[in-house]
């Protein structure tokens, strides 16, 4: 039922995507059985001229954001991704193999990779998956990329993460079209050399661990926002490692942070406000003014059905405020800011830094006072 929808996206056809997925919606298929089913051709889904898996990277956080809405806010979410996807160009098909050899060292995998052939790593991703199961290529493939955290921005560990918690997730599921995102990702990235583990005990002290968080949330711009969404995959995957690995990770990505210091908004000087009615919100929202949402935030901290409402309010204004182009990130990003406020609700300097640091980025590049609503909630 859902294959004409899949070929619209293929084929980059966001007009007739469009107009299948309503009638999806109109028929009353589920939203979120919509998402589900767009796995396979969204990992195919490209965004030049980067060559970062930037839109499955997405679609995975997407099923955190969708925890937060209600039933029809998720249809909402369902029409800003199609859109997404349908416009974007896709990377060409490559057809799973019907015999899988032995692979049982990931060095084999590394070689592949440096051949650049996308076709042929992928094969050989898949046979060590097959021969060794799916957790060690997890392990591997996440070492593999925190070796490049620098040239990459982050997106070594970030992008693969989020491919890797996807497919782990849909077990029953072919993963072929994820071997294939990761293959043309590391391939094109020449990812191809495990650093050696490295170990500085960050994991160990929560008071350094959140020195380092305080100089990822500060800044302003892609590059700081891209400081804090790579801690946000880290500690996604972190269930996938082990205790070394887990360090080396933060290791890793504290040398990302280079010698940025800590800005931290001054939480004494913003005001606190109760979190109104969602209207009231969208239309403070949509004065592009950081501080005013920041006031809200921190008022909600202490309450966790207050962060939740919160984090349901955000999501819906962003989605809302939706123009036919949106940068990835403005989705990515969120999630991390939302990881951020619930995890760290006790620290507000963090949180209100945090969200500064997002809103900012969304605002610079959305001009939402002359968008607001004028694609509509259920014209998205």
């Amino acid at each position: 039922m859902y294959t004409p929808l899949l070929d619209s996206i293929r084929n980059s056809d966001p007009s007739g995507a469009r107009v299948i997925l309503e009638s999806l919606l109109e028929d009353g298929r589920g939203p979120w059985a919509i998402h589900e089913a767009l796995f396979p051709v969204v990992q195919c889904v490209l965004n030049p001229p980067f060559i970062n898996p930037h839109l499955p990277k997405m679609y995975a956080i997407n099923r955190e954001l969708a925890g937060y809405l209600e039933q029809e806010d998720i249809a909402i979410l369902v029409r800003v991704e199609v859109e997404e996807y349908a416009r974007r160009e896709m990377l060409p098909p490559i057809a799973r193999p019907s015999f899988v050899s032995d692979v049982d060292d990931f060095t084999d995998v590394e070689k592949a990779i440096v051949t650049g052939e996308i076709e042929t790593t992928a094969k050989v991703l898949s046979a060590f998956m097959a021969s060794a199961g799916p957790l060690p290529l997890v392990k591997h493939l996440l070492m593999l990329g925190s070796g490049y955290l620098d040239r990459s921005l982050g997106h070594s560990i970030s992008c693969t993460a989020y491919l890797l918690i996807e497919m782990n997730i849909r077990r029953d599921e072919d993963p072929w079209p994820v071997m294939v995102s990761l293959a043309e990702y590391f391939c094109k990235g020449n990812f191809s050399k495990k650093p050696t583990l490295q170990y500085s005990a960050i994991s160990d002290y929560p008071e350094v661990y959140l020195l380092n968080l305080k100089r990822a949330v500060s800044g302003r711009g892609i590059g700081p926002l891209h400081h804090t969404i790579t801690l946000y995959a880290i500690e996604k995957c972190r269930h996938f490692l082990g205790h070394q690995e887990y360090d080396h990770a933060l290791t890793m990505w504290n040398k990302m942070l280079g010698d940025k210091t800590e800005d931290l908004v001054p939480v004494d000087e913003v005001a606190s406000l109760p979190l109104p009615d969602y209207f009231t919100f969208f239309h403070t929202f949509l004065e592009s003014d950081p501080i005013k949402i920041l006031e809200v935030v921190k008022n909600s901290l202490n309450s966790m059905d207050e962060r939740h409402r919160l984090a349901q309010f955000l999501i819906k204004a962003v989605l809302q405020c939706y123009n036919g182009y949106y940068n990835p990130h403005y989705l990515t990003g969120l999630g991390a800011a939302l990881w951020v406020m619930d995890r760290f609700h006790e620290h507000p300097d963090v949180v209100l830094t945090c969200l500064n640091q997002y809103l900012d980025f969304f605002y610079t590049g959305v001009e939402v006072g002359s968008q607001g609503n004028s694609r509509g909630l259920k014209s998205i």
